[in-house]
Formats: C-alpha cells, structure tokens, sequence
C-alpha cells in the first residue's frame, strides 16, 4: 500500500489536508470561526485560554496553541487574535514558522 504524504523537516509525515484558523484567545474564537465558515475546506480551532494567565498555565497554553499548529496534517495556518490577548499572535506565527509547515 502506498501511503501519498509530506515528511516534515523534523521526519514526521502528515498529509497536510487542513487549512488551520487558528485563535489564540477565547475572544477571537469567533473570528476564527466566522474565516472558518467563510473559507471551504478549513477548520478552526476553538481556544478557552489566552487571556490573564500567568506562570505555568500561560506557557501551557501558548504550547499547546503552538504545537496545534504544528500538526503534520496542517497544510496552512492563519493566526488570529484580537490584540487585547496575552498569548501575543505574533509569537505563535513565528513558532509555527520554524517548524517549516509553508
């Protein structure tokens, strides 16, 4: 069986069929969710952290929103935020970026 797919600079292989919209708070869920809809073929993830957290729980979260992106079977990701957010958009585009997933 043969199995079509793309290997990732790090060697995990993903199919890359998911156009990620990413939010990076819970108050730009919604806009991730109105791009979603307007985009055929794309997802967005809905994010309830972001916002007034500190410590570990603020590096958990902007982790996890990272690593999300960094799934082998994301093809494209779109980073929204609001600017009011503590996980700062920017800093996630970037994160992703390294990963190699253009």
């Amino acid at each position: 069986m043969k199995f079509m797919a793309y290997r990732r600079k790090d060697g995990k292989v993903g199919i890359r069929n998911h156009v990620l919209i990413l939010a990076t708070s819970v108050c730009s869920n919604k806009v991730a969710e109105d791009i979603s809809h307007a985009v055929e073929g794309s997802t967005y993830i809905n994010n309830t952290y972001g916002c007034c957290q500190l410590g570990a729980d603020f590096e958990l979260t902007k982790k996890t929103i990272i690593n999300t992106g960094k799934n082998p079977n994301v093809g494209a990701v779109l980073v929204v935020g609001l600017g009011c957010e503590g996980v700062e958009p920017l800093d996630i585009y970037e994160a992703i970026k390294k990963q190699g997933n253009q």
